[in-house]
């Protein structure tokens, strides 16, 4: 034998048998509009599909780096924080970029470093010997032939240049990610809460820090260059964007996501119709959007029909 759970509301000392289960904690609005009753009230959006669907345009895109996450989202977490797929800097990247500038301060350390002699002695030997009177121009010529020749990990230098592309990868003309990304940190226990890396909540043994990395996506990226024309701090502009996606997505995945109906009935408290609207994220939303998109508006028209009915 199948079960049913209705769901009545007195309104007036008229019982209406709603369609959908209200939450409690949301308040529910009802009237009666002449001889016609109206409720309007919330309900659990538990059927939404897709999370970046339902945040929409403009709130940009988080990538974790869970276990369980997917590979595209470990891949491009660390491509947005300049890194390999191990994590580390990604120094490929920025020799890749700007290799010309990297090879001009690679010669003007190592020459401020060491000897010229035992620059020169260090390419004895190799393809680069050069008939030059200037030993200096020699050991210069030689520096860059072998950045060119070698690639930045295998020159005779390799740990100054590595030094060189290190310096390089963190300043923000050479940083090869996105810099606009945010690292962010994941407090779990019964459930997730995502913050800003170093704020939130904090527990040596439920937060982890750098578990994913925001971006903004292209539309969110043209209001950040619109807001830098205007002379404000892109940085904090970035984490004021990111902060904004924080507490929608923490809402969802809460599940703080709910559908708006509104019901109308006739003295009997037979149902006439309802309307309904699914996916509003957060209390405030849910409940500022049933009263003035829903209750409102049909309370006038029913209103608005009764001296028309009145005159049949």
């Amino acid at each position: 034998m199948r079960k049913r759970t209705t769901y009545l509301e007195d309104v007036e000392g008229v019982d209406c048998e709603l369609t959908f289960e209200p939450v409690e904690w949301i308040d529910m609005h009802k009237a009666k509009v002449d001889d016609k009753y109206v409720v309007a009230y919330c309900v659990q959006d538990n059927d939404y599909r897709d999370i970046d669907d339902l945040l929409g345009d403009c709130m940009g895109k988080m990538y974790s780096f869970h276990r369980h996450a997917g590979h595209d989202d470990h891949s491009n977490g660390l491509e947005a924080l300049g890194n390999t797929s191990d994590g580390e800097a990604d120094l490929d990247a920025v020799w890749d970029r700007a290799w010309h500038e990297a090879t001009d301060r690679l010669v003007k350390r190592v020459m401020l470093r060491y000897e010229l002699a035992d620059i020169a002695a260090t390419y004895d030997g190799t393809s680069y010997e050069e008939p030059y009177q200037d030993q200096e121009k020699y050991v210069e010529s030689c520096l860059r032939q072998d950045c060119n020749d070698s690639g930045w990990a295998n020159i005779m230098y390799d740990e100054d240049l590595r030094a060189v592309l290190e310096e390089m990868w963190s300043e923000p003309a050479y940083f090869p990610g996105d810099k606009d990304a945010q690292l962010l940190d994941v407090y779990s226990h019964s459930g997730e809460h995502w913050s800003l890396s170093g704020g939130g909540m904090r527990c040596r043994w439920d937060t982890a820090s750098g578990a994913g990395v925001w971006v903004p996506d292209e539309y969110l990226r043209q209001q950040l260059d619109d807001d830098e024309a205007k002379g404000k701090d892109r940085a904090d502009q970035a984490r004021t964007y990111c902060e904004q996606f924080l507490d929608t997505y923490n809402d969802i995945i809460s599940g703080n996501v709910f559908g708006c109906v509104v019901e109308w009935f006739d003295e009997d408290g037979t149902s006439i119709d309802h309307d309904s609207c699914w996916g509003f994220i957060g209390d405030d939303h849910a409940q500022e959007a049933l009263k003035s998109e829903f209750f409102d508006p049909v309370c006038k028209r029913l209103a608005d029909e009764v001296p028309a009915e009145a005159g049949v």
